[in-house]
């Protein structure tokens, strides 16, 4: 008999993968399967009865998905950033679970059983104690890509702010949460992300712009969170100090997270679904030319020379790829591989390249 499921994630600390397999591993439903960059996986490696992949910025797909006998499920976290990445990872997965409510019908025309699962919080962030240090918290990073910079520069001259400009632990975010009394959330993708639940379990009201995708299904709309328009930031800082200096009701997130909206529930309602779910990934039943061709494209999109070698590999003859894409790719892989040498060999002048051209906040 297989391992009963394994989590998939490119291990980073506070990921959402890393967050999964801890639930999973403290409950004995799963292990852990954490993989490095471009550290790709064969599934047959551990023969799991299930396999869940958990997308996150550090890139790790499995290479065997077309011939793999276990059931296979992909968690595809960010398709407001990249649908069309997001319906080629949709390919690789017998089921795909999808974050962002919003986007679900569109991977649900590409694939048979695409599900909703929204994101969560750790179920340990219901626990901490609360406090009452500041009137708003931020934890999250302040690129110049942003205007956060700008928005918690104007909320610490008029209200009581952690130190925002400080890199914290998961751990001390949560402490920062449960003594704040406004979790503020300047989702810059429009997406409902962690900082939505992590806010909401440490009791603390979060301000947020309009982003949908379920959010008024999860929580209460002017008592667990408030919606502002984010491109201001004046009317931000005014509606924070309103909202902390007025009467404001009770939250009751940490009941609702604690309830239905941890990293527990998440792989309960994983295994629920897959319980009943068919080996229905559309790579299966691709020709070998269309794998090749999905794979092209996961290389270009990921810049991958493994993914390009597999594409070649797949591919009954050369002709059957598109000409201009692979040599695009092969550019793009090689444009890759350079940065990551500079990453390798001079940390410091990648990190500072990095200010100068940085990537959407999260």
């Amino acid at each position: 008999m297989g391992i009963p499921l394994v989590v998939h994630y490119g291990h980073h600390v506070g990921t959402t993968g890393s967050h999964f397999a801890e639930a999973a591993e403290r409950r004995g439903l799963g292990r852990a399967w954490p993989s490095g960059h471009r550290e790709h996986v064969v599934i047959g490696d551990r023969s799991p009865d299930r396999y869940l992949w958990i997308e996150s910025g550090v890139t790790s797909l499995p290479t065997d998905a077309h011939r793999t006998t276990s059931l296979t499920a992909g968690y595809l976290i960010d398709a407001h950033l990249h649908l069309d990445l997001t319906l080629l990872q949709a390919m690789l997965f017998d089921v795909v679970f999808v974050a962002q409510k919003d986007l679900v019908p569109s991977v649900a025309a590409v694939h048979p059983q695409a599900h909703w699962l929204p994101l969560a919080s750790p179920a340990w962030l219901t626990a901490i104690e609360r406090g009452c240090r500041f009137d708003v918290g931020f934890v999250g990073n302040a690129w110049p890509s942003t205007n956060r910079a700008a928005l918690m520069g104007a909320v610490e001259r008029r209200l009581k702010t952690n130190d925002w400009r400080r890199p914290q632990t998961p751990e001390q975010m949560g402490v920062i949460y449960a003594n704040s009394r406004l979790v503020v959330n300047p989702a810059v993708a429009m997406d409902l992300n962690m900082r939505f639940f992590e806010g909401l379990a440490c009791d603390a009201a979060v301000v947020m712009p309009d982003v949908g995708n379920g959010a008024d299904e999860i929580a209460v709309r002017d008592r667990d969170f408030y919606v502002v328009d984010f491109s201001d930031v004046e009317t931000v800082v005014d509606r924070l100090h309103e909202l902390t200096t007025g009467s404001m009701p009770a939250p009751q997130g940490r009941a609702i997270v604690a309830g239905g909206h941890t990293y527990d529930h998440r792989i309960e309602q994983v295994l629920q679904v897959l319980g009943s779910a068919e080996h229905l990934a559309p790579v299966r039943t691709m020709s070998a030319a269309q794998r090749g061709r999905l794979l092209l494209r996961l290389a270009h999109a990921y810049r991958d020379r493994t993914l390009l070698t597999a594409a070649v590999r797949a591919a009954p003859s050369p002709g059957v790829l598109p000409p201009s894409l692979l040599v695009t790719t092969a550019g793009r892989v090689g444009a890759q591989a350079t940065k990551d040498l500079v990453k390798r060999n001079a940390p410091s002048l990648a990190n500072n390249l990095r200010r100068l051209h940085p990537n959407p906040a999260p």
